[in-house]
Order: structure tokens, then sequence, then C-alpha cells
């Protein structure tokens, strides 16, 4: 239930903040509230962290807006990867080895893109999924996560380079075996991990961009069995903006 709550606060909140940046340039007043409900105890809260509400995200847009205009647009994005520690084999129906990585396979996002008016400045913020599965006569193996994404990137107005952090929420590994003689299955869950982006990127239209990328992250499983993953991996992705 607090990870439902969890997800839907910051779901509003992106919205919100999203719905913000595209109205006040026009406005002269805005108002937020809380989403969280008087009383309700924030999942977060036993780590003595007190996170910005709506409002104070606001005042900070505001500022900024005023300071840096800019030219804001929605973006889509997908992306393939390769690389990381091995967390599973397993054999294909043709005999051979399939592995299951922690830096494999694919993603998709979406989020805001901001491009500066007077700077090379340019901003990415995205959420997204980031998964990767195998499907064998032996079973259905997965591994996937949440990745909320800041990027800042600087350069020409066709070719950037960009540093940046990903958030990953709720990394989970999945096991539904098949074998007959030793039927199984399970979920392995790793803690939320925090990586960074090394990036570069190069602007084809307004619309339509191609990035390389390189995150370094690692992943500390809940089990204390089990041992810390890494997840570094390099990917090609695609994106695309409108306004």
């Amino acid at each position: 239930m607090f990870k439902r709550i969890r997800y839907t606060r910051k779901i509003v909140a992106l919205i919100g903040l999203t719905s913000f940046l595209f109205y006040a340039p026009n406005s002269t007043a805005l108002a937020f509230t809380s989403s969280i409900p008087n009383g309700e105890k924030r999942p977060d809260e036993d780590k003595n962290f007190d996170s910005p509400g709506l409002a104070d995200l606001a005042d900070t847009a505001i500022g900024w807006i005023t300071e840096f205009p800019g030219d804001l647009s929605i973006i889509l994005k997908a992306e393939a990867t390769i690389g990381g520690d091995n967390l599973l084999d397993t054999n294909s129906e043709f005999g051979e080895l399939e592995e299951l990585n922690a830096g494999d396979f694919a993603g998709v996002a979406a989020g805001v893109q901001w491009i500066a008016e007077d700077w090379p400045l340019m901003i990415r913020a995205t959420v997204g999924y980031k998964f990767q599965w195998i499907d064998e006569n032996a079973g259905k193996f997965g591994f996937a996560r949440v990745p909320w994404e800041v990027v800042g990137y600087v350069g020409t107005t066709h070719h950037k380079v960009g540093l940046g952090a990903s958030y990953q929420d709720d990394p989970l590994l999945r096991i539904r075996s098949t074998n007959l003689n030793l039927p199984l299955e399970d979920k392995e869950y790793y803690h939320d991990a925090t990586g960074y982006i090394v990036e570069y990127i190069f602007l084809a239209s307004e619309r339509i961009a191609v990035n390389a990328r390189y995150v370094f992250i690692e992943y500390d499983p809940e089990n204390n069995n089990l041992k810390d993953v890494t997840g570094d991996h390099f990917g090609i992705g695609i994106s695309y903006s409108y306004f």
C-alpha cells in the first residue's frame, strides 16, 4: 500500500510541475495543494527526510523560468542497453546458454525537456520502465525497475553532452521455473538504487534525437544471502519531443 501511495505522489508531482511549467508564463498567480491527505504518514518519514511540497517546487520553477526563459516540451524515449553482472543462466530450447544480466535489455520513458533560450543548456526529466526477460522451456525469468532520471546537457544546437542521475525504484528479479524436476516461483527484491549517467545526444531535428549513454549503478539485494550486483551498462536510444 505504501508503495502505491509513493508512486501516486511522484506521478501527481510530475504532472503538477509539468502543467505549471506550461501555463505559468501566461499566469499571474498559481496555487498548489498537497497531494498527501492530512494525517497520513509518508513512507519516508522514518528516514527523517522532509521532501519539498508542490508549492515549493512551484516557487522554484517560477524563479527559474523568470530568470532563464526557454522552450519546454514533452518527450518520449526508447532505448536498448547491454551490460551488468550476470543474475542467472538458463538453457534455451536449442541448448544454448541464455544469460539474464543486470544492465540488459530495453527501456521506455516519458517526461519533459527544457531548452534554455539564451544559454547552451538543456535539461531532461523522465520516468520510465527498464526490463529484461527470458522466456524458454525451462521457465520465465525477468529483471525490472522504474528509473526516475534528470540529466543536464551543454553543447551546440545539434550536439550535446550531459551528466545526470538515475534513481531506480523497486528493482525486482522474478523467477518462474517450469522444470518438472524442480518447479519454482520466486521473487528477489533489491533496494532502491541511485546511479550516474554520462550521455551524448544528437538533436537531428526539433523533434527527433538519438543518444548514446553509459550508466553507473549497483543493486543491493534485500536478501542478505545474495551478493550486490553491478548494473553498469551502455545504451543507445531515440527520443521524440512535441510541444
